[in-house]
Order: structure tokens, then C-alpha cells, then sequence
């Protein structure tokens, strides 16, 4: 919302010619004296009369898993052939730890 305060607060009054495909995603401003258009989305049962277009972004309230593991390192002694004795390092005592945030997202996660 903040984004698009600032665009409209941005507004210019000298009219330029645009295309379509430059301003893809952008905001766009322009007058018009009378607009005899109508916008519906059918699935809401929704009609805005006097729009040019109705768009609908659809988010999910979610809760996402974070998972992180975190483990000790051990030490032990290794005995080789010759019968010398070397000294190893290897991960133990390992947990995996869960956390959870609650976001808005505009796609489902799992």
C-alpha cells in the first residue's frame, strides 16, 4: 500500500503515450470523463460499474515449517592396521529443531 501512495503521489499532469508492455505491472494514471465500462468477477458474484478492469490476488494465511538440525562433534580413537592410533571427528547427539512463522503468501506451501 505504501508503493502505491507513493506512485499516486508521484503523479505528473503532463499526459505521455504508453505501451502496454512497458507499463506491464505498473501504475498507470490517466483521465477520462466518463467511463461506460463494467468489471465482474463471477466466482464473488462482483460488478463495478464505470472500471476498466477487476483483478483478483488471492493470499493465503500459512503457517511455514523452518527446520534446522544441529548436532555435536564427538571425538574417538581410531586404531589402524600398523597399530598406530589416530584420533577421528564425527558429527553426534544430533536434533533436528522445528520453528514456525505465520505469513501472507500469494501461493500454498506445504
Amino acid at each position: 500500500l505504501r508503493d502505491l501512495l507513493e506512485g499516486f503521489s508521484e503523479i505528473e499532469d503532463d499526459i505521455q503515450p504508453v505501451s502496454e508492455y512497458t507499463t506491464a505491472g505498473s501504475i498507470v494514471h490517466f483521465r477520462a470523463a466518463d467511463i461506460e465500462a463494467t468489471s465482474s468477477d463471477p466466482k464473488f458474484s462482483v460488478r463495478v460499474d464505470g472500471s476498466l478492469q477487476l483483478r483478483r490476488k488471492t493470499e493465503y494465511c500459512q503457517w511455514t515449517e523452518h527446520q534446522h538440525e544441529r548436532c555435536e562433534t564427538c571425538t574417538r580413537s581410531v586404531k589402524a592396521k600398523d597399530g598406530s592410533t589416530s584420533t577421528e571427528s564425527y558429527s553426534c547427539n544430533c536434533v533436528t529443531e522445528y520453528s514456525y512463522t505465520k505469513s501472507w503468501q500469494n501461493h500454498r506451501t506445504n
